[in-house]
């Protein structure tokens, strides 16, 4: 079961692409169709069903699952990432929690994550002498490898 009612809809950037993910506060699913309007008819269903729920569910902030004090963040702060498509290293708010790391475009967890990083299943190793840039490591997902820049080796 795939909870949809904290749930994102990413559909890719690029054309011909026909995996599309649900990021949610618990994991990030990727989901793959078989041409690329099946791609959009799930998601518009997805989002179309998430609505429907929202508006029929009583908002109730004592049951929202990241407001309980053991769901918060087991590190935060910040890190340099280097970019998918334009390589380049910008500094990101990062937080740890479970087994996802999410990403922020500015210091606010408040807001919805520019990315979450799934770290069930993935390789961690240092890339310092793979980048010429001290205190680098790369996490590799079966889907995708991030390079990040720590400030000194304790972070």
């Amino acid at each position: 079961v795939i909870p949809l009612d904290d749930g994102q809809v990413r559909l890719p950037l690029e054309k011909g692409v026909l995996q599309f993910e649900i990021v949610t506060r618990s994991r990030v699913y990727f989901i793959r169709a078989d041409t690329e309007e099946d791609m959009h008819t799930w998601a518009d269903a997805i989002n179309t069903n998430k609505r429907r729920e929202k508006n029929t569910k009583p908002s109730d902030p004592s049951s929202d699952p990241l407001n309980d004090v053991a769901s918060c963040p087991k590190k935060t702060g910040h890190l340099i990432k280097k970019g998918k498509h334009h390589k380049i290293w910008k500094k990101r708010y990062f937080e740890l929690q479970f087994n996802y790391l999410r990403y922020y475009l500015t210091d606010s967890p408040d807001e919805e994550p520019a990315g979450v990083i799934p770290l069930e299943g993935c390789t961690i190793r240092m890339a310092d002498e793979l980048l010429k840039r001290k205190f680098t490591f790369e996490i590799s997902t079966p889907y995708r490898s991030y390079f990040l820049l720590a400030s000194d080796p304790f972070d």
